[in-house]
């Protein structure tokens, strides 16, 4: 039998914010989705390099991790994937953690999807946007 006592450890939920088209309305609204489909502790931190006011007192501010490409090709890069692979994201070594871009919608609970995991392995859906056997989004 588990322990009552024993505490749970909180969630790691992210998201990367650059550029002008979501502001801090957008990362409270995430944020809430989230906290109100789910019966686990959540620790919410957003990645971005930009002025954030108004944001809901909960949310864990980080500098967006940067890529060391040359300007000219910075336009084929895919920057959530690189930030999502730095070393350090965040104090976040060794953490499992669940990224969710800002234009998600969340209208069910998220304990099955934070419970899923199992050990180490990576997990990341098909795009079905895309044809053939693509991953991602």
């Amino acid at each position: 039998m588990s322990d009552p006592t024993a505490t749970i450890e909180p969630v790691q939920v992210i998201c990367i914010k650059w550029g002008s088209v979501y502001d801090s309305e957008d990362v409270n609204k995430l944020r809430s989705m989230v906290l109100r489909n789910t019966g686990l502790p959540v620790d919410f931190h957003l990645f971005t390099n930009d002025e954030m006011p108004d944001l809901d007192p909960g949310i864990q501010i980080h500098p967006e991790p940067g890529l060391n490409i040359p300007k000219d090709q910075d336009r084929w890069s895919y920057r959530k994937e690189a930030a999502l692979c730095a070393d350090d994201l965040g104090g976040l070594t060794g953490k499992r953690v669940f990224f969710f871009d800002l234009d998600m919608v969340v209208v069910g609970n998220l304990d099955e999807l934070f419970n899923y995991p199992e050990g180490d392995k990576f997990y990341i859906i098909n795009d079905w946007n895309t044809r053939g056997d693509h991953v991602g989004q």
